[in-house]
């Protein structure tokens, strides 16, 4: 019954955000793309974050790496969009591997500083080499989607956006099946306790390797899609705002829901943007709002009205059966 009723709110939404580009303007849109491709980075570090507990500040490392991989890939090897996209992931999944054997002995704050150092490490190197366009990053043309008996430009935004709407709708549901499989338990299991999940004998540090390699998947093809949009890959997708600004989406909108860190980003964009064109520091009234979920709403938006709704459905039934 559950897996019925979520394929019918599947079906659903995904029936709203087909017909969207009918019914929104260019510019919102263009900004739904966004929201899609910052929702999937936020996302994939729900996977480490919400799922298994670890907190990771480098994540703009592993979207950067992404970006960097797709548009070296046109740049450098004159390679077709899927082979760019494949590029892109596996450079951010290499980068992954490293940085989880680098940090495979350490645990808590020590694992959060690795990933934060190694980010900045990386944002350094594509800031002085040459090789990689240096401040002023790398300029290309998107190649075209390319399905062998019909070719789409995605210079045309419509295009585009089923385009970035097809791997979130994709990811999603791999990422859903990850957190549904013995291997996601396990990651649950090493959140709730993990020195019990290593006293019943899983390898801890093997699994958490796993979850943040599998989060850096999605990263980079966040990244990748992100440079495909803009036509263009900058330092500055490296930078650590990137990555806090993930963490806040993730924390806002929920942890461990996968769907909660996608809403929260949407909301945080959404009044970003409509603060951003009458308050010049509009920053600061998202902070302060941030301040305010994290005090009121310590589970984010949708874990507080999923408890709450879970908490008076068990409540009433256990009466109901009570006055049976």
């Amino acid at each position: 019954m559950g897996n019925r009723r979520f394929y019918i709110q599947l079906v659903v939404i995904l029936g709203l955000f087909i017909v969207a580009p009918f019914v929104l303007t260019k510019y919102y849109r263009q900004f739904l793309t966004e929201i899609l491709i910052w929702g999937l980075l936020a996302m994939s570090l729900d996977l480490i974050l919400g799922y298994t507990g670890i907190v990771s500040f480098g994540h703009a490392a592993l979207f950067g790496l992404g970006a960097y991989g797709a548009a070296m890939a046109i740049v450098k090897m004159k390679a077709g969009l899927w082979l760019a996209i494949a590029c892109g992931m596996t450079t951010s999944v290499l980068f992954a591997i490293s940085v989880g054997f680098l940090s495979i002995y350490v645990r808590g704050v020590y694992f959060t500083i690795i990933t934060l150092v190694s980010a900045e490490i990386v944002h350094t190197i594509m800031l002085a080499t040459p090789f990689f366009g240096g401040e002023n990053g790398l300029n290309f043309q998107v190649p075209p989607i390319n399905l062998g008996f019909v070719t789409f430009s995605l210079l045309n935004p419509t295009n585009f956006y089923y385009l970035v709407l097809f791997f979130f709708i994709l990811s999603y549901l791999l990422c859903r099946r990850v957190t549904q499989s013995p291997v996601g338990k396990v990651f649950q299991a090493i959140k709730d306790n993990e020195e019990r999940a290593r006293a019943v004998g899983y390898d801890v540090r093997k699994y958490k390797i796993a979850a943040f390699v599998i989060s850096g998947l999605f990263s980079g093809l966040s990244g990748a899609l992100y440079t495909l949009l803009n036509r263009y890959a900058n330092p500055d997708f490296l930078s650590f705002i990137i990555s806090g600004e993930a963490v806040i989406w993730t924390l806002i909108g929920g942890m461990g829901t996968l769907y909660g860190p996608v809403l929260g980003t949407g909301i945080v964009m959404i009044i970003g943007d409509s603060l951003s064109s009458w308050i010049e520091n509009y920053l600061i009234i998202i902070g302060l709002m941030f301040i305010v979920s994290v005090i009121f709403l310590p589970k984010g938006i949708v874990g507080t009205i999923k408890d709450r709704f879970f908490l008076r459905g068990r409540l009433n039934k256990d009466w109901k059966d009570g006055a049976a």
